[in-house]
């Protein structure tokens, strides 16, 4: 049993406005959200596969790309359970570079670029669903 206390994640307004206020930067991680990076490989098979699934709310927020992985935006405390292999958890305390706003300038900070951008969407990505399907591609992203 986790004896971490659960906070609440931040809006997405609110979190936009953090993407906003930090492109072409450094965002410091946390709190109220946390950052999953996956191997662009495994994570543009996993996106694609939600993609394909009828659901009724587009499970995948704003994503970025950093230095061949892509980096998505969950809710506090979503490394339980564990995330496979080929991916890394930063959990509040951490940053993470973030690209400029799409259309404006070029990416500077080590090859950043905004996969999906939804400033005044949705942010925030669904952790589990997106656990489900990296771990559903992930045999064939070994393989491929």
């Amino acid at each position: 049993m986790s004896t971490r206390l659960s906070r609440s994640v931040r809006p997405d307004s609110e979190l936009a406005d953090l993407l906003l206020l930090h492109c072409a930067g450094i965002l410091p991680v946390g709190p109220g959200f946390e950052v999953v990076l996956i191997d662009e490989d495994l994570a543009h098979q996993a996106v694609a596969l939600l993609d394909r699934m009828e659901l009724s709310v587009d499970p995948v927020g704003a994503v970025s790309a950093v230095e061949g992985r892509w980096a998505f935006f969950v809710p506090e405390e979503s490394d339980i359970p564990v995330w496979p292999a080929r991916t890394q958890y930063f959990s509040c305390g951490t940053t993470l570079p973030l690209p400029p706003i799409p259309g404006t300038t070029p990416a500077l900070i080590n090859s950043t670029r905004w996969i999906r951008w939804q400033p005044f969407g949705r942010v925030i990505t669904a952790p589990l669903l997106l656990q489900l399907a990296v771990n559903a591609v992930a045999p064939r992203a070994l393989a491929s």
